[in-house]
Formats: structure tokens, sequence, C-alpha cells
């Protein structure tokens, strides 16, 4: 009997254990301060959400996780939200188990006054910076302007850390239209089809030799003939004095030998593509 009494109250013990536990937990969240679990705030606006837990007496000692679906719409960190850029995300409250979220809509700050340049040309695919200046008030940026493409499949407008961009989609030309309140500007744009560099070649290809005081003229040809960027660059590694003179003029690379031996290496590199040479100087035979 004693025995069996012993049992049973080591089974109460564990009960009452569990029972002890189970109340530590955080059960729910409830946002106090946020209706409908819906938000909008202007973009660069602070709001610090309220909230209450299941259990009350856990309020002050629950240690809350927060998060966003979009940091660079809207960050978070201890229930303090700041707007960031125009744009929807979702934050979200953890406690163990107890999840609670709400969406957060960031409008942006409407502008009234700002200049955009005149006119716009680029290649389809890459990214043309628009310059947007004279933007009021102070504290909006290139993002808190309404943008519009006219025709709009033509391209797209992006903004990146207060940086406006044009992409386009497709060659032709079109309107880049920024609208704030009671202002709108127009930017004409021309996109044209990109052609890549496929290959690049110098001529002469090289190795070189050269003798003191002896020049030679290296050209980077650059195929097809009608690539888009075919702007060759040219990067000389030598040691010092090898080279009494080096001039470089678009594609073209005039180099003079000094008055020490050694042996330098040219590189030239056009839209991705590069190709290299070696060129040594070399002292004259002595007759």
């Amino acid at each position: 009997m004693k025995r069996l009494f012993t049992i049973m109250t080591t089974v109460a013990v564990l009960l009452a254990g569990c029972k002890k536990e189970d109340s530590g937990v955080v059960q729910s969240i409830k946002f106090t301060n946020v209706d409908s679990k819906r938000l909008t705030l202007v973009e660069g606006e602070t709001f610090r959400v309220k909230y209450t837990v299941e259990p009350e007496e856990l309020l002050e000692t629950a240690v809350l996780e927060w998060t966003s679906s979009d940091e660079e719409i809207a960050s978070v960190k201890n229930g303090r939200v700041k707007a960031l850029c125009p744009g929807r995300a979702e934050v979200t409250a953890s406690c163990g188990k107890a999840t609670a979220s709400f969406n957060i809509e960031v409008v942006p700050i409407e502008v009234t006054a700002f200049e955009l340049q005149s006119s716009a040309s680029g290649f389809v695919g890459k990214d043309i910076p628009i310059e947007v200046t004279g933007i009021e008030p102070s504290d909006a940026s290139a993002a808190s302007i309404k943008w519009s493409v006219d025709p709009e499949d033509l391209a797209y407008v992006s903004v990146s850390e207060g940086q406006l961009y044009l992409t386009g989609y497709k060659p032709g030309k079109g309107v880049l239209i920024g609208e704030g309140v009671g202002v709108t500007k127009q930017c004409s744009l021309e996109l044209l089809e990109y052609i890549s560099v496929e290959n690049l070649s110098l001529t002469p290809a090289g190795p070189i030799e050269l003798g003191y005081s002896e020049s030679i003229t290296i050209k980077g040809v650059v195929s097809p003939s009608d690539a888009s960027i075919p702007e060759v660059n040219w990067e000389v590694n030598a040691p010092k004095n090898l080279f009494s003179d080096v001039t470089i003029s678009g594609a073209i690379l005039k180099l003079t030998a000094g008055s020490e031996e050694g042996q330098a290496t040219i590189i030239a590199s056009a839209d991705g593509k590069s190709v290299s040479t070696r060129v040594t100087v070399k002292r004259p035979p002595v007759n």
C-alpha cells in the first residue's frame, strides 16, 4: 500500500510539472495597433508594433523573433518597422510555435518637383542609368515618383539605391514618363539591338621580340565589325624601364623598348573577350 501511494505521488508530481511547463509557453501573439492585419506607411516612416501574448503573464519575458518577407521594402527589428522603398511585404512575429503576421504597404512620398534628362539611348538588355535631379521634398527619391514607359512593351523601369534605371525589352523608340503631384516630365528613348563581340585578336599575334630602342605597333581587331561595344582596353604588365614609351590610341598600342632586358605581358580586352601576347626586349647581337 505504501509503495502504491509512492507511485501515485510520483505521477501527480510529473503531471503538475507538465502543466507548469505548458503555462510558460507563448500560445498566441496578437497585434494591438495594426487594424485588419494591414499597415500603410510612407517611405522613410518608422512604426512601432504593439502586441500582447497569451498567457498574458509572459508579455514581459517573451522574446519575439521578427522577420520581413522583403528587407528592401520594409525592415523590422524588435517590433520597429522601417519603410524603405515603395512596395508590399509581410511582417511576421514568432515565439516558439506561436506566430502572427500582417501585410505592409509602403507608399512613396508625394513629389512636388523634379527634373529629368531630356533623352536617353542604350542597348536592349543593358541597364541604362537615367538622371533625376531637383527632387522635392528633399527626403523623397526617384522611387517616390510614378514611372511609366510608352509603349509599355519597350522597356521597364527600376530604382536601386535611389538611382533610376531603364532596361529595354526590344529595339525601338518611346518615351519615359515621370509623374509627381502637379508635375510631369518626359524623356525620349531610343533602344538599340545589342551586338556582342564574338572574337578579339592581335596583329601581330606574337610573341614579339624587340631590340633596344626598337618600336612595335600592336592592333586589336574586333569581330564582328559592327559590335555594339568595340572599344579595346589595354593592360601592359612590364618591369620598370623595359619600355621607354607606351602610347595607347583606341585599338592601337605602340611600344618602344627601353634600356633594360626583360619580358612583358600585353593584354587586350573588349566586351568580355580578352587576348594576350608576350613581348621580349633583348640586347642586340654583337658583331
